[in-house]
């Protein structure tokens, strides 16, 4: 921005020098004129062209107050880096998604009509909550039926045991009176297993999301009615290319962003999976999120950045500074008042931040802003 407007005062700038040389030729071609229509040399006409010149020079100074620059040798105003050795991050970001771990989808064990719903989008539950029922009439006749038969079982049972343990009954009548009674025990336990298929609850606490059946509809064994949302437990999943699988490993710092909310946290690498999957050739990491934003769901993306090597003595130089010819890479080092163009060779870029392997040493003076307006072998003047 600043460089912008210095350009655009150095060309309002320089029209209006050409005006004022315009202006000081007319000048002398009018004292020329004058004096050859016959005017005498005179001490009051000589401190007039000085006065005239005085005045030439003092635009002449606010021309090059305006421009920021020698007009007079033609300068050009740059902004300026001094190349010097540091720590540098060699750094990777990726995409990821938010995922909760105690995110569960809800659906009945049992097919059956929806008689009942509970619950509503957004509502909190708890554990083991009522969230709907289905139709249990036919169980519970079921239940009623094998209930009386019980009974009886259980009776005719108990008259046989008696029978038998005095000796005048059969041993078979005994057996069989045994396991009709079990049988129907059995049966019994079966039909209130079913009875409480019929009651679906929340199978961990959270919040009610994505509901979508509704009272009266006919809902299948495995349909997923609902989910319950838990973000207590909350972490990001991410899928890296198998370049970087010797380089990351648990425990490695990470700076997770979230766009939707635009929060920033960092983190901690929490698991590296062993395996590289086939398909894409990538392996997944886990980042656990500590504390999250209530405007965080899951599910959202997110970026996140790992460092994958650091450089402790690397020659880095601003991103901005770096100018592309084809596929060459160049910057215009400045040396004795001039922008020389040198070719560089960039080992790695971070953010705004690029390594150099080759093209610049330490010390080092290139130019930083103003690099697309200079030319190698331009002059150049060093402005703060």
């Amino acid at each position: 921005m600043i460089i912008t407007t210095m350009t655009n005062n150095y060309l309002k700038a320089t029209s209006m020098f050409r005006m004022v040389g315009a202006f000081a030729i007319v000048v002398i071609i009018a004292v020329s004129c004058t004096s050859n229509e016959g005017h005498e040399p005179s001490r009051e006409l000589l401190e007039k062209y000085r006065t005239e010149r005085n005045a030439l020079d003092d635009k002449i100074r606010q021309l090059e107050e305006q421009l920021g620059v020698n007009a007079a040798n033609g300068q050009i105003p740059v902004g300026v880096y001094t190349v010097s050795p540091g720590p540098f991050k060699k750094q990777v970001t990726v995409k990821a998604i938010v995922d909760s771990r105690s995110s569960i989808a809800v659906a009945p064990k049992t097919s059956g009509q929806l008689v009942s719903l509970r619950v509503v989008n957004g509502q909190a539950v708890a554990k083991g909550q009522l969230l709907a029922e289905l139709d249990d009439a036919l169980i519970q006749r079921g239940i009623e039926e094998v209930t009386t038969q019980l009974e009886f079982a259980t009776t005719l049972y108990e008259k046989q045991l008696r029978i038998f343990e005095q000796k005048a009954g059969s041993e078979v009548q005994y057996l069989q009176a045994k396991n009709n009674k079990e049988s129907l025990e059995k049966r019994l336990a079966s039909l209130r297993e079913q009875l409480d298929m019929t009651k679906i609850k929340a199978p961990t606490s959270g919040i009610v999301d994505g509901l979508r059946p509704k009272a009266g509809e006919m809902v299948m064994a495995g349909m997923q009615l609902m989910t319950i949302v838990n973000t207590s437990d909350m972490r990001v999943i991410a899928d890296l290319a198998e370049t970087y699988a010797g380089t990351i490993r648990v425990g490695d710092v990470v700076t997770v962003r979230f766009p939707d909310t635009g929060d920033t946290i960092t983190s901690r690498v929490g698991i590296v999976s062993k395996t590289v999957n086939p398909v894409n050739r990538s392996f997944r990491i886990e980042i656990p999120l500590r504390s999250v934003s209530p405007g965080l769901k899951p599910n959202a993306t997110c970026d996140i950045t790992l460092t994958e090597k650091v450089f402790n003595e690397a020659l880095t130089i601003p991103l901005a500074s770096v100018v592309r010819d084809a596929d060459r890479t160049y910057v215009y080092k400045v040396v004795g008042g001039k922008a020389t163009k040198a070719r560089v060779v960039i080992g790695a870029v971070s953010g705004e931040t690029a390594m150099v392997t080759d093209g610049v040493g330490a010390d080092d003076v290139i130019v930083h802003n103003g690099v697309t307006l200079v030319s190698d072998g331009q002059r150049v003047r060093v402005v703060e």
